[in-house]
């Protein structure tokens, strides 16, 4: 009989545009070409996709004229805003003038893993490290890396250059850039709370699986990579050191940033504040000791976790790695008050009100990171209110300000009022207190639409009296110090 359903780029028409190479985990071209054009370009707004979509459609439906007019129409539009790249705004251009010895790094790692440097590099503020292509208006997509600035300060010179032949290697595969768009694609979708329409979850559900061996694939051969980048060893070690500096980093963020830009203010020296942190004990409870299954999340997922990635690179021999000491670490120029300013303010802009001033974390109220839980629910509060108000009937975001800590512990299990303690102080509360809220706001005859990472989405429609739920919380009354009451006597 024959093969039926003949074959796949035969099936879409699209084999002219790629060769027969496949992409890594099996995923032919014009599937992944697929999966962007009918799976993730409903998920989420990717130019190229959109790009693809546009001039393949009118070019059929139009003739070739006016298909010619799209494609060059449509090709300008997904440039300008693949040029506008939002994640820029967050990063600052590194030369061989201002990180000499950084970018010198950089270019020597990536002439041994793709052939030539990236034509531009980055520093961001997020202990990360992401290669990426950039279009632009004439010629081939630009390369492009961002190294996180914990990761430049706090990694040994091997291990970064471990980290970042691991990235660049993504772009060394079959079909790079639409490689790059698929997991870009991915981990927007990943960040993004779940679609409320049945059809937009199954295509996005159907993307997330059949990419699933794409990614694992990109992973585990990013992994490999590293270890021949640097010795297999220092590989393996920063992977784990950079999960455990990415989980400390959150940590300082969320304990005390994110309190003092509630509050109205941004620290000016965030860089000194984070170092200062890693020198006065969170080094020692947050890195040193670490082992990958402290880091790794138990998970039914189908992509390579971090005690099996470093298994790979090592041999089995995961669970005997160990982060000790860092050594021969690369040097950083320090950055200037601007450039520290800019870093700041652009990693605390969704938590920063309208008017907010700059301050040390020498002279940040120590009020403000004792109740830091207290005073973000409480801003939050206030957007609520102010929504209701310009926005009736439409969905709002509500925190958490009905019950003190005490009273949530009260119904919480005793495993989870445990993990709530840390070191005698309080932890982030808000993923453990999401169900606790739910139930709540249904107590109040609220309808809790969808639970989201910190808040909970409420029908507009039910109006909800904030005064009231204020007046229920027993911190409500409690006067603030400092440049916090204010805030409070605002609320």
């Amino acid at each position: 009989m024959g093969n039926e359903r003949g074959d796949e780029s035969q099936h879409y028409g699209l084999r002219a545009l790629f060769p027969s190479a496949t992409l890594p985990g099996g995923l032919s071209p014009t599937r992944a070409l697929w999966l962007l054009l009918s799976r993730g370009g409903l998920g989420a707004t990717v130019p190229w996709a959109l790009w693809l979509s546009v001039t393949l459609i009118f070019a059929i439906v139009f003739g070739s004229f006016f298909g010619l007019i799209l494609f060059i129409l449509s090709t300008l539009f997904a440039i300008v805003f693949g040029i506008w790249d939002s994640r820029k705004r967050r990063y600052y251009r590194i030369t061989s003038e201002n990180q000499a010895a950084l970018a010198e790094l950089v270019n020597e790692t990536a002439q041994r893993v793709l052939g030539v440097a990236p034509e531009r590099l980055w520093l961001v503020a997020t202990a990360d490290v992401t290669a990426f292509y950039t279009p632009r208006l004439v010629g081939n997509s630009r390369k492009e890396l961002a190294i996180g600035l914990p990761l430049a300060t706090e990694l040994s010179r091997h291990e970064l250059q471990g980290l970042i032949a691991r990235e660049l290697s993504k772009l060394n595969t079959e079909h790079p850039l639409l490689v790059e768009r698929l997991l870009s694609l991915r981990e927007r979708l990943e960040l993004m709370p779940l679609p409320r329409w049945a059809i937009v979850s199954w295509w996005r559900g159907g993307f997330m699986r059949q990419t699933a061996s794409l990614v694992r694939a990109v992973e585990l051969e990013a992994d490999a990579a590293a270890a021949r980048a640097v010795w297999p060893e220092e590989a393996a070690t920063a992977l784990l050191r950079a999960a455990s500096l990415e989980d400390a980093f959150t940590w300082f963020l969320r304990t005390y940033c994110v309190p003092l830009a509630v509050s109205g203010a941004y620290p000016k020296d965030l860089l000194a504040g984070w170092r200062w942190k890693l020198d006065d004990g969170l080094r020692e409870r947050r890195v040193i000791g670490v082992k990958a299954s402290d880091l790794t999340p138990a998970s039914d997922s189908p992509l390579p976790s971090l005690e099996e990635r470093i298994s790979v690179i090592l041999d089995g021999y995961a669970d005997r790695l160990r982060l000790g000491r860092v050594r021969d670490q690369l040097p950083i120029n320090v950055l200037s008050p601007k450039e520290e300013r800019i870093f700041a303010r652009r990693i605390l802009r969704p938590f920063l009100p309208r008017h907010y001033e700059a301050i040390t974390f020498e002279h940040a109220p120590d009020d403000v990171l004792d109740l830091h839980t207290v005073l973000l629910a409480r801003a939050v509060t206030n957007a609520v209110e102010s929504l209701i108000g310009r926005r009736a009937g439409a969905p709002v975001v509500l925190g958490f300000v009905a019950d003190d800590y005490d009273s949530v512990a009260r119904r919480l299990p005793e495993n989870l009022t445990r993990e709530l303690r840390m070191e005698g102080e309080w932890n982030d509360p808000f993923p453990l207190m999401q169900a606790v809220l739910v139930a709540h706001l249904k107590e109040q005859g609220f309808v809790a639409e969808r639970p989201l990472r910190r808040h909970v989405l409420v029908r507009g429609a039910d109006r909800i009296d904030v005064p009231e739920l204020i007046a229920r919380d027993p911190m409500a009354s409690a006067e603030i110090p400092g440049t916090l009451s204010a805030l409070a006597r605002s609320v």
